[in-house]
């Protein structure tokens, strides 16, 4: 043997091996596929009297298929969940800081009185008070 007929070889090798791996990922994405299709399938089975408006419709808005048409139902229906999921963490996020806010007003606001309450500010008013008598 060769070095040039090694080489051929483990190239046979790999391509042998590649072409196995793709053929099983190829079977693997299939699957996943056909798990799809089979719920779009469903819906359009299920449709009944209500398929010539729903082919009507897509024809209309440009689907060149009833199954195009719910694939995009579909996925806008999945994005409007996740954002309306969004705007629901942005909320909570607003709102936490709200309430943050409001606890340090109200923090702020109870040292103020303490210190209204305090024998320093009665003191101050004192002297203050007297300022003015003087002048």
């Amino acid at each position: 043997m060769t070095y040039a007929h090694d080489i051929i070889l483990a190239q046979k090798t790999i391509f042998i091996v590649c072409q196995f791996l793709k053929l099983e990922l190829f079977v693997i994405f299939n699957k996943k596929e056909s798990m799809q299709n089979q719920e779009i399938v469903k819906i359009i089975e299920n449709l009944k009297g209500r398929r010539n408006y729903e082919e009507k419709r897509a024809s209309k808005l440009g689907f060149a298929s009833l199954y195009d048409y719910f694939e995009d139902k579909i996925s806008k229906k999945q994005k409007a969940i996740e954002d309306e999921q969004k705007e629901l963490e942005a909320s909570k996020a607003d709102n936490q800081t709200k309430a943050t806010k409001k606890k340090l007003q109200l923090l702020l606001i109870k040292k103020v009185l303490d210190f209204v309450d305090s024998q320093d500010f009665h003191r101050l008013l004192v002297y203050h008070r007297h300022q003015m008598e003087c002048t």
